[in-house]
């Protein structure tokens, strides 16, 4: 699909404040240059996540209507996230992954996938937005 097309919503973690050295950042930075359109909004308030954020309420488990929310991409929603994330312990893959049928990148030991585990600048990420067909693997591996 060309990159006019395309659209990219990155949504960050809790804690997170979109800072400059986030792998996150980084993403969006390179695919803007790379002439794509980029949703990286800064939610309210990141040290204490709520579902009655008017910007996430519909994302609360339970509300979504999965065919809806499958229907609003034209290509399959996928998701990083790590098997030992001490912000989610009950696994992002589990908690939003299965119920949304979410095309899921597990990584094992990722932590939170934040700067302090590792996660700065990550080229992976960018060939993953980019082609549907590559998965992602730890920074390092």
């Amino acid at each position: 699909m060309p990159a006019a097309q395309r659209r990219f919503l990155i949504l960050h973690g809790v804690q997170n404040r979109r800072p400059r050295d986030h792998w996150q950042h980084h993403l969006a930075e390179n695919l803007r240059e790379r002439g794509e359109i980029v949703l990286y909004p800064q939610l309210p308030d990141p040290a204490s996540p709520s579902i009655l954020w008017p910007e996430i309420s519909d994302f609360a488990t339970g509300a979504v209507d999965v065919q809806r929310f499958s229907n609003s991409s034209r290509g399959r929603v996928r998701l990083v996230c790590s098997d030992n994330d001490p912000y989610c312990p009950e696994g992002a893959a589990e908690a939003y992954g299965a119920p949304l049928d979410l095309d899921v990148d597990l990584l094992s030991g990722a932590g939170h996938l934040s700067t302090s585990d590792g996660y700065g600048n990550w080229p992976r990420a960018l060939r993953w937005c980019l082609d549907p067909a590559a998965r992602l693997a730890p920074t390092g591996t």
